[in-house]
């Protein structure tokens, strides 16, 4: 393995478990504040990580001078990774409003299905053998996790196919455009887009409302702190080492550290059917 490939699976997998943490922290605020709506637990979230991001990016001056070469040069990425970002977004979180966070981290690996399918088409990546047989044994853990009644929702797996087909479709115009972009840069303005988005189509939609507990606000920052700034920028960046199919492949770590996370601090149960529907996902 070469020191380059080595650097895409260290980046990869650091975006794992800040992916892991995010779904983690935006399940334990609808579980808090079961009052709160997706809309709210998406902006203000996204709101808050940005914010939180912007007070440790814009500090250095070397950062500001990249973020405007991004701005001026690759306006195309930023609109289109933006607004893909912002729907994929949405959908997400109206899936782990409908089901546990581990379920919704499972589903999530139907991110390596379509980076197979999208990167095969449009990447001319190679159709390994062995990567058929793994998505077929994925298919059947994503099988026995529909099976769990009560858990798990049309709407919600809905929700997450959505979801999905969007980070994939990124990650394809990622690989295609990005290869000289500033990742960390690309990352903020893409965050910071979505912000703006949200904000301007959940108001006009009357579905914001001013939060009155700082817990909430805390646990939807550590949320988006990690998933749209830190864990996006590390997996982003791998995009330079790896594969396509690789990187979403090695994400099959998040549904792990997530359901461990919700049976050990939310109370998830951890019924059978989740441990073998993971089992064979991970083995895929």
């Amino acid at each position: 393995m070469s020191g380059t490939t080595r650097k895409g699976y260290a980046l990869v997998l650091a975006s794992a478990v800040g992916f892991a943490l995010a779904t983690f922290f935006a399940r334990m605020a609808f579980v808090r504040f079961p009052d709160q709506d997706p809309f709210n637990v998406a902006f203000w979230g996204w709101f808050s990580g940005m914010t939180g991001a912007s007070l440790l990016y814009l500090w250095s001056k070397k950062n500001q001078q990249k973020l405007i070469k991004v701005v001026r040069e690759d306006k195309f990425l930023i609109l289109s990774v933006g607004f893909l970002t912002a729907l994929g977004g949405v959908f997400w979180f109206f899936a782990l409003e409908a089901m546990t966070a581990g379920i919704v981290s499972l589903f999530d690996q139907l991110i390596v299905v379509w980076s197979f399918i999208l990167s095969y088409i449009f990447l001319g990546e190679r159709a390994r053998f062995l990567s058929l047989i793994g998505l077929i044994i994925a298919a059947l853990g994503l099988l026995f996790v529909s099976s769990l009644e009560g858990q798990v929702s049309l709407w919600g797996i809905t929700c997450s196919f959505v979801a999905t087909i969007n980070i994939a479709v990124q990650s394809v115009i990622l690989k295609k455009y990005a290869a000289n972009t500033d990742s960390l840069a690309l990352t903020f303005l893409r965050g910071w887009s979505i912000v703006v988005v949200a904000g301007l189509v959940f108001g006009l939609w009357g579905k914001l409302n001013s939060p009155d507990s700082g817990e909430f606000i805390f646990i939807v920052f550590l949320s988006q702190f990690f998933g749209l700034f830190l864990a996006r920028a590390a997996y982003i960046n791998a995009h330079k080492y790896l594969e396509v199919n690789h990187l979403a492949s090695i994400n099959i770590v998040i549904p792990v550290i997530t359901l461990v996370l919700s049976f050990l601090f939310l109370g998830e149960s951890m019924d059978s059917e989740k441990i073998i529907g993971a089992f064979l996902i991970v083995l895929g």
